[in-house]
C-alpha cells in the first residue's frame, strides 16, 4: 500500500481517466464527457480521489461521487451517487478500492451529510457490502425484441408525435409519480441529464401529454425516461420507437427498472418482457445500494418508498 499515494483529483487531470476507462470499462471518453459529468452539475461539482503509483506516477485507481437533489420524506437533501469505481488491471488485488472509498467517505463525512447511493456492479458490490453498504432492490432489464416491433400499428410517422427538447417536456415530466424518496428535477438538472454526451437522448411528445426520452445503444434502443398519461398515448409513443426500429434494423427496445415497482407493472402491461432465468440474454440484476448513518439505513431500507428509474443512473 505504501506503494500508492492518494490525492484529490482536479478538473485539470480529468485526461488520466480516460484510460482507465478504457480498461475498466472498454468505454472510449473524452474531457468533454468528464466535464459534463463532473462540472456542469447543476447539483454541484464532484469529489473524486485517484491512487498515484508512487515510482511511475501512474494512475492505478479511482473513486469518486457526484451530489444529487433527492426528496426524502419531502425534506429536500442533497446526497451523494457513487460512480466509476476504477482500478487498472495492472493494479488489482491492491486495496485500492477500500483505500479510496474509505478516504471519500471521510470526507464526505467531514464537509457534508454522509448519504450515498450507487448502482452495484458484477465485481463491485460485494465489495461496497463489505465496507457497510446495503443492498435495498435490483433493478431489471425489460425489452421488446425486433420480432415484436413488426406489427401493421408499428410506425414513425404519427402527425400527432414530434421530436421535441427538454424544455418543452418539463411540465409533463412534473407529473410522474412520487414516492417518500424520489430525485429532484428542476429543468436545469433535467436538461443535463438528457444531454449527456455518451448517450445524447433524442425526446418525442404525444399530443403534449406523453413523452419518451431514449438513445440508440449499439443496435438497440435503450429507453431511458417517459411519462404516460393513458395506456393510448403510451401505445402511440411505443408504436413509434417500434417503427424506428423496423427502419433502421435494430434488435429491438430495452429499459430497467426497479423490481417489484409500478413502473415494473406498467412496462409489462405495455408489452415489455423480462428474463426470469440467471442466463441467457439481459438476465443480469443491478442492485441499488446506499450507505448511511446504521439508524438512516434502517428507516430507508423498504424498497416500496424509493423511486428509482434508469434517470437516476450515473452510467445511463
Amino acid at each position: 500500500m505504501n506503494d500508492y499515494r492518494i490525492e484529490r483529483l482536479s478538473s485539470d487531470k480529468f485526461d488520466t481517466l480516460i484510460p482507465l476507462m478504457k480498461d475498466c470499462f472498454g468505454l472510449e471518453v473524452n474531457l468533454e464527457y468528464f466535464k459534463w459529468k463532473f462540472i456542469d452539475n447543476p447539483a454541484g461539482q464532484f469529489i473524486g480521489f485517484i491512487a498515484v503509483h508512487n515510482e511511475t506516477d501512474e494512475i492505478a485507481a479511482y473513486y469518486g461521487v457526484i451530489p444529487e437533489e433527492y426528496s426524502i420524506n419531502s425534506i429536500h437533501r442533497v446526497i451523494f451517487q457513487s460512480c466509476d469505481t476504477m482500478t487498472h488491471k495492472n493494479h488489482r488485488r491492491k486495496g485500492l478500492f477500500k483505500k479510496l472509498a474509505l478516504h471519500c467517505y471521510d470526507y464526505i463525512d467531514r464537509n457534508h451529510q454522509l448519504f450515498i447511493i450507487g448502482f452495484g456492479g458484477d465485481q463491485s458490490t460485494q465489495g461496497f457490502l463489505k465496507l457497510g453498504w446495503r443492498r435495498i432492490f435490483d433493478m431489471r432489464y425489460f425489452f421488446i425484441p425486433k420480432i415484436l416491433c413488426f406489427s401493421n400499428k408499428a410506425s414513425f410517422q404519427d402527425h400527432k408525435i414530434k421530436e421535441v427538447d427538454a424544455v418543452d417536456v418539463f411540465k409533463i415530466a412534473q407529473n410522474k409519480k412520487q414516492n417518500s424518496i424520489n430525485s429532484i428535477r428542476t429543468l436545469e438538472q433535467f436538461k443535463w441529464r438528457l444531454s449527456n454526451p455518451l448517450n445524447p437522448c433524442k425526446v418525442i411528445s404525444f399530443n403534449d401529454e406523453a413523452y419518451i426520452a431514449y438513445y440508440i445503444l449499439g443496435d438497440k434502443i435503450f429507453l431511458f425516461d417517459y411519462y404516460f398519461s393513458s395506456k393510448l398515448n403510451a401505445k402511440k409513443l411505443l408504436n413509434y420507437l417500434k417503427g424506428v426500429v423496423k427502419r433502421d434494423a435494430l434488435r429491438g427496445i430495452i429499459t430497467i427498472s426497479q423490481d417489484n415497482s409500478e413502473s415494473m407493472s406498467e412496462l409489462k402491461k405495455l408489452g415489455f418482457l423480462m428474463n426470469p432465468f440467471s442466463f441467457g440474454p439481459l438476465n443480469v440484476r443491478i442492485p441499488f445500494i446506499f450507505y448511511t448513518d446504521e439508524s438512516t439505513m434502517k428507516d430507508l431500507s423498504n424498497e416500496s418508498i424509493w423511486n428509482i428509474s434508469p434517470y437516476e443512473h450515473d452510467a445511463l
